[in-house]
């Protein structure tokens, strides 16, 4: 098992806004939860989020609604997804549902994947 780090209190208090934005605890699905963690996990968050929405030539209101689970991305969307954030998002995720809550840090990936 690895080392696990304890995220900073800006990524927590991030994801925590992202959390009262959806209304709910827990995330629709895997990529929403992963990708809020993502975006959370950068100094200038709004900056990947709009990293997003230029990947997927869409604007940042769509990425909003990816996270609040209004929508989830068709197949190039995801792929582009998991480009932009070399792979901490895989296409995959989208379409499973994650057992934690948005203020849990994503369970690391096994190796290799």
């Amino acid at each position: 098992m690895g080392i696990v780090t304890l995220p900073r209190e800006s990524v927590v208090a991030a994801v925590a806004e992202i959390e009262a934005a959806a209304g709910y605890a827990h995330p629709a699905n895997d990529g929403a939860h992963r990708l809020g963690w993502w975006i959370a996990e950068d100094s200038m968050p709004v900056v990947r989020a709009v990293r997003i929405a230029a990947a997927i030539e869409t604007g940042t209101a769509f990425v909003e609604r990816l996270l609040l689970g209004g929508v989830v991305p068709e197949a190039f969307e995801a792929t582009a997804i998991a480009e932009v954030t070399k792979g901490a998002v895989q296409p995959g995720d989208w379409w499973r549902g994650g057992p934690l809550r948005w203020c849990e840090q994503p369970l690391p990936r096994p190796e290799g994947h």
